[in-house]
């Protein structure tokens, strides 16, 4: 996906709060991870200065991941809907891949959860047990 944030002069801030193991199945992270970053992207899509933050915490049980933007932010009626199927604000979108990434974390032990961002845009936290 390298190519696409170079395309948009996305910049990419990694925070590493904590080194952490996490349980699930790479595969299956991955594809949650893809598309949460595809959606920051496409929300940052033609603006200015967009700002994705990959932040990694962890507590005593669980490791996560955030994924925030800068981009066009959420409305109250989208933010209500952002897990339901066949709900999408894209023109081309399908309205499915967050409620399987949503299932992805579920099935893996975990979470995912969505809301405005603290400084407009959007935040993901993407919520997995510890492996150790």
């Amino acid at each position: 996906m390298g190519h696409r944030p170079r395309r948009q002069r996305v910049s990419i801030v990694h925070e590493r709060l904590a080194e952490v193991a996490v349980l699930g199945d790479r595969r299956r992270i991955e594809q949650v991870m893809v598309n949460l970053i595809q959606n920051a992207l496409d929300a940052m899509e033609g603006r200015a200065g967009g700002v994705l933050t990959l932040r990694i915490e962890a507590d005593a049980s669980h490791g996560r991941v955030v994924v925030a933007d800068n981009g066009s932010g959420l409305t109250p009626e989208v933010e209500r809907a952002l897990f339901t199927p066949f709900a999408t604000t894209k023109d081309q979108g399908l309205g499915l891949g967050l409620v399987i990434s949503r299932d992805i974390a579920r099935d893996l032990g975990g979470s995912l959860d969505g809301g405005p961002g603290r400084d407009g845009g959007a935040r993901f936290v993407f919520s997995l047990r510890r492996a150790s």
